[in-house]
């Protein structure tokens, strides 16, 4: 395989975070808007943690065990 090989879906990405950089705007992921959601108690601490869990199990984007931990840790110590 060529290991400079990128998959549509992640050149996909690459080019909508360029596209709001440019724009602007400032790129926020899936779990950048859940956390967000949380900090701002649209979600609860629990509900937020559930939801990052379930992107990690069902979504078809790629997000490292790493990720998702360093994630949960941040909610877990946010305050309200």
């Amino acid at each position: 395989t060529n290991s400079n090989h990128t998959s549509p879906r992640a050149s996909w990405r690459r080019g909508a975070r360029k596209a709001a950089k440019q724009l602007g705007l400032i790129p926020v992921g899936s779990i950048g808007i859940i956390s967000r959601a949380c900090r701002a108690g649209m979600l609860s601490k629990d509900d937020a943690i559930k939801k990052i869990k379930m992107l990690e199990q069902e979504s078809t984007l790629f997000i490292s065990s790493k990720l998702i931990a360093r994630a949960i840790t941040a909610i877990e110590q946010f305050e309200k």
